[in-house]
């Protein structure tokens, strides 16, 4: 099965070929073009397939806003590269784990054996976020699973996207 998964993965990763730079530079995770290709071959392998269940988890990693004195620049991104490694360690490393604008983190778990995997993945990733926390950061997730192939990856990044920007404007 492992196999078999893994061989997949090459397939859908030769139907969207990837040009760009992938990386996060801060973090050596995925980027947020990285991540939307990949996002988008899951979705095609599920609609071939709809065995092939894969779920989205989004990571939102807020600094402390209630303490007495703001961090500076270079504590907010020690705390961010915390956070990443925190995520990259508890995941698969067939997961696609990528940051976002600032704060926000999202990981393409594929290949779900079952529907119930996806809450099991979270909660083991929001444990180990809660054990090991970043200084001043605290993290809150969500994950959606793709259950039809009406799944739309624009409004699910577009949503996520704009309720972050608005919340940099306030």
């Amino acid at each position: 099965d492992l196999v078999g998964r893994e061989f997949q993965n090459d397939t859908s990763l030769e139907r969207h070929p990837f040009n760009k730079d992938p990386w996060d530079r801060a973090t050596g995770l995925y980027n947020r073009d990285f991540f939307g290709n990949r996002l988008e071959s899951a979705l095609e392998n599920f609609r071939e397939n709809p065995e092939n269940l894969f779920g989205v988890i989004e990571v939102n990693a807020e600094h402390d806003r209630t303490s007495l004195h703001r961090p500076d620049r270079a504590q907010v991104e020690k705390g961010i590269q915390e956070t990443a490694m925190a995520i990259k360690v508890t995941t698969r490393p067939t997961d696609t784990v990528a940051r976002f604008n600032g704060d926000r983190f999202y990981i393409l778990v594929e290949n779900l054996a079952s529907e119930k995997y996806l809450s099991i993945v979270t909660e083991r990733i929001q444990q180990e976020l809660d054990r090991h926390p970043a200084e001043g950061i605290h993290c809150m997730l969500q994950s959606i699973l793709c259950t039809d192939s009406s799944f739309n990856l624009e409004e699910l990044l577009g949503r996520q996207v704009s309720r972050h920007d608005r919340a940099q404007q306030d």
